[in-house]
């Protein structure tokens, strides 16, 4: 049974030293065929278009959960901090 899952290929690791000044992190609601919530990491390139910067599928929404998931990005991201975080 999956429980949760953080994702971020070496092509979003290497944007993200070029565009993680500020990173937007959603998470939608229960939309896919598994019921999981889906979460995404989103920056903004030169040109304004959005890119893909990790993602996550999560199996419940409290605050351990999203607190490990923030973790296991930053540790792939290695341990880079942006420099703002955008919510909702």
């Amino acid at each position: 049974m999956l429980k949760d899952v953080v994702w971020v290929d070496a092509r979003s690791r290497a944007a993200y030293l070029d565009f993680g000044d500020v990173v937007c992190f959603d998470a939608t609601y229960i939309t896919n065929r598994y019921e999981l919530p889906f979460a995404n990491f989103v920056g903004v390139n030169q040109h304004g278009q959005y890119i893909l910067l990790g993602c996550a599928l999560i199996r419940h929404e409290d605050s351990e959960t999203y607190k490990w998931v923030m973790r296991q990005w930053l540790d792939c991201m290695g341990h880079v901090q942006p420099g703002g975080i955008i919510t909702d």
